[in-house]
């Protein structure tokens, strides 16, 4: 919490104003996994996502365990499951990927990614992603499920798909110019001037013209390949983690 601006009173709140601004009709349920709280049975109509984190995928925690076996049995169990940031990292490394420090350092601001799966490409015009990231650790080496769809120069694996009912994103679509702006501002401690005044400029280049809410509704999709009759009904459900 101590990374909130004053306007923003969580930080899953930046998922739910997300989802909101795209379908109204949305149910949400939050589990604290940092207690080692689960949802005791998993559905094909839920949509499970994993947020960012301030830990990493490295450390020896029991929650962070728990988490793992809980990617492993949503994938094997074919449950729509959503990764962001944290979320992306720790499902590539529960199902077999591997993780490491940026060979580029720590990297913040908004980043363009190229497109380049063919079912990806129907969500996102000109072939582009843009949004926001805050990360130093990533994906350096698929799952042998996975599919990359988005890449860029500072991120190999910047998107990934997983038999079509598991999308991940090193990138942040729930983030706003104002909060990346705030934690620039308020809470970089460890990066350079240069890498803070690089990200500030990012942000005024791209300022309106990030896609989160062409992901988000990508993500909302998930739904209809998994389970037709539940997405018939229009009412969306999502657990975050």
């Amino acid at each position: 919490a101590g990374t909130l601006p004053k306007e923003v009173p969580s930080y899953v709140s930046m998922f739910i104003n997300l989802f909101d601004s795209v379908n109204s009709n949305v149910t949400y349920h939050i589990y604290d996994s940092y207690n080692n709280e689960f949802p005791p049975n998993l559905r094909s109509d839920e949509i499970y996502l994993i947020t960012g984190s301030n830990s990493s995928i490295y450390e020896e925690k029991g929650w962070i365990k728990n988490l793992l076996s809980f990617i492993r049995g949503a994938f094997s169990m074919k449950i729509p499951l959503v990764g962001i940031d944290f979320g992306h990292l720790a499902i590539a490394y529960a199902l077999g990927g591997k993780v490491a420090s940026a060979e580029k350092g720590w990297g913040t601001g908004i980043r363009e990614s190229r497109i380049v799966d063919p079912v990806a490409r129907r969500h996102f015009s000109a072939n582009q992603l843009i949004l926001h990231y805050n990360d130093d650790d990533q994906v350096t080496q698929l799952p042998r499920c996975a599919v990359r769809f988005a890449t860029s120069d500072f991120c190999k694996n910047e998107g990934v798909i997983l038999n079509r009912h598991i999308l991940t994103l090193q990138v942040h679509p729930e983030y706003t110019n104002a909060y990346l702006h705030h934690l620039i501002l308020n809470h970089s401690t460890d990066e350079s001037k240069e890498i803070k005044e690089k990200a500030l400029n990012s942000i005024y280049l791209y300022k309106g013209c990030t896609m989160g809410q062409k992901a988000a509704r990508w993500i909302m999709d998930l739904t209809k390949s998994v389970d037709p009759k539940s997405y018939l009904n229009r009412r969306y459900k999502f657990s975050f983690f």
